[in-house]
């Protein structure tokens, strides 16, 4: 027959086998999930989109997951309103083409449960040709001030986009060729430092949206180290 101890000993194994198979039971498998709604995104020159995203639970347990973007094209930027929660949950993606090169991009969405389980998903990011340049050009009509009270008026000014170079715009200042750099995306231009001839010549400024008025800020550097800054506006005929 068994000891009282013996009983006992052999009471308190079985109890803690059953603990230990219970946890087990109650932890159960890894969470598994599928992601909705992944799709192909085409953006305009100054275009945005979003994906709305489902995170579906295939599993019993739930744990957190986590999404994340992969291989977005320079000049696209993106971003989640919400990146991580337990299924299901739902969250946008936002993508907004800043700069990009035209092209077929193709990127990786991808979600990582806590435990590792992790699901891929290509997907094309499509962005065009930039064109405001072209949109910009023609005959415009302009004024300029400058801060010591001189002034200029501009009629028949013509900005003329560059064939070989979509990025460029092409005007005359002082009688001399000079270019901008245009963001089309931004709608937003740099005019690089360029002489002129009786001084160098630089500054930033804006196309609007429908590419019927260019406003800039420049500056006039002399050789004899005096500058001049001014304001133009132009408007097109």
């Amino acid at each position: 027959m068994f000891k009282p101890s013996m009983l006992r000993h052999i009471a308190l194994i079985i109890c803690t086998c059953l603990f230990i198979l219970s946890c087990d039971k109650n932890e159960g498998p890894a969470t598994d999930f599928k992601i909705n709604g992944v799709n192909d995104v085409m953006l305009g020159e100054n275009g945005s989109g979003v994906l709305e995203l489902n995170v579906e639970l295939l599993s019993n347990n739930a744990e957190q997951v986590t999404l994340s973007i992969a291989n977005v094209p320079p000049g696209v930027s993106q971003n989640f309103n919400r990146t991580t929660d337990k299924p299901p949950f739902t969250t946008s993606l936002y993508i907004k083409d800043d700069s990009s090169q035209a092209g077929d991009h193709i990127v990786t969405l991808t979600g990582t449960s806590a435990t590792g389980v992790e699901h891929s998903y290509n997907f094309t990011i499509t962005t065009l040709e930039k064109t405001c340049a072209k949109k910009a050009s023609g005959l415009y009509y302009g004024t300029s001030l400058c801060r010591d009270g001189d002034g200029l008026v501009f009629n028949n000014f013509y900005f003329l986009s560059d064939s070989n170079d979509k990025n460029k715009l092409f005007f005359t200042w002082n009688q001399k060729p000079v270019y901008a750099l245009i963001n089309c995306n931004k709608n937003k231009f740099t005019i690089p430092l360029q002489d002129v001839g009786a001084f160098k010549l630089n500054g930033e400024g804006k196309l609007d949206q429908n590419y019927t008025t260019i406003d800039f800020a420049y500056t006039e550097r002399y050789d004899n180290g005096d500058t001049i800054t001014c304001n133009a506006f132009f408007y097109k005929k």
